[in-house]
Parts: structure tokens; sequence; C-alpha cells
């Protein structure tokens, strides 16, 4: 079935599937952090190409709203990256042969809480986790620290100790209740600048 923004598909990307008819929620182990699975039970990962993913995003989350065209930009590596937007969800794709406007997925990336809604990980990890359940959940593969010295505003690291495969966000605060409002994987693009 086709989800737009606004609507709240079976399978959230990022890997999570949650029937929100009967409330339950199942997860598929496994998966690198690189990956998308999409409503329809296809996963997209990092390395394919933007035709791939995008007719396969489209193909879950309809029409993006926005797409910037493949671009300099400095805070991103390689020659030209182009950012796909689904609300507050993003993918990046980085051009691999210089002005060929093809490139491949490198990065996703959530901010705030807007749609599509329910996003999450396959440990359960979307906007509006906790810090609690960060440290529960996660424990010895967290690293959580103040953006700033003396700052409340936490950033964190999650490193998957299998695969090396990291996980980054930034919380509200740094105690137990502390909210995550924005999360990434791939290093394609600078989403911290301190």
């Amino acid at each position: 079935s086709r989800s737009g923004p606004g609507t709240s598909p079976t399978t959230q990307v990022l890997g999570e599937e949650q029937s929100p008819d009967d409330g339950t929620t199942t997860t598929t182990n496994g998966e690198p952090l690189g990956t998308c699975v999409f409503d329809d039970g296809t996963i997209v990962q990092f390395g394919q190409s933007v035709d791939v993913v995008l007719a396969e995003a489209i193909e879950s989350l309809g029409s993006p709203d926005e797409d910037t065209g493949f671009e300099i930009w400095e805070f991103c590596i390689g020659t030209r990256t182009r950012f796909i937007r689904w609300g507050s969800l993003e993918l990046v794709f980085t051009e691999e042969v210089v002005d060929s406007d093809t490139g491949v997925f490198t990065q996703w990336y959530t901010e705030g809480h807007n749609d599509p809604a329910g996003l999450v990980t396959l440990d359960g990890l979307g906007e509006s986790a906790t810090v609690g359940f960060l440290e529960v959940t996660f424990g010895d593969a967290l690293v959580l620290f103040a953006a700033f010295e003396g700052d409340d505003i936490g950033l964190f690291a999650i490193t998957n100790p299998s695969t090396g495969a990291v996980l980054n966000g930034i919380t509200d605060g740094l105690h137990p209740e502390g909210v995550v409002t924005t999360l990434w994987a791939g290093d394609s693009c600078t989403r911290v600048f301190t």
C-alpha cells in the first residue's frame, strides 16, 4: 500500500515493523544502520543507486516534499550531494562521478517531530525516545555527552559492536527524561557543527 506524509505506513523506514491496527510490534533483526525498510517490505541500503532508492521510497512514501538535485555542499564529502526529503526524513545521495547526475545512497537523517510519523530503528529508537531508553537498550554501545561544556543538550553515538556502524543523534537533555530530537546514520554530510 502507498503511504504519504501524514499517514502511518505499516513498516517504518529504518527498520521497525508496526501494525497500527492491533498495536503489536515486531522487529526485524540484523539490518545494518544504512538500511531503510519500507511498508511493502522493500529494503534499500547504503551504496544503492539514487534511482533504485528513490523509486522504492516514492512507492512507499509518495512524492517527496523537496529534492535539491545534485549540488556542491561544503558540509558534505564527495563531488556533489542530493538531498531528498519527506517531512522530517531526509535521504542523502552522493555523486560518484563528477557531473554525472547519478549517485548512491550514503546517509539518512531525521529531525523534529514531523511526518512521516513513527520513524524508528530496528531497536525501536525513534524521535521522542528518552535518554533512559538509550541507556537501557544500548548500554556500553552508547556514548552520550554534552554538546557544549555546561550545556544540557546531548550528542550521542551508538556503535554496533559487530559491524562498527554508528547511529548518531541529539537529545534535549542528558538526564534519563531527556528526549531524542534528531537521528542520522552515514557520514557523507556533517550534521553537528561544534
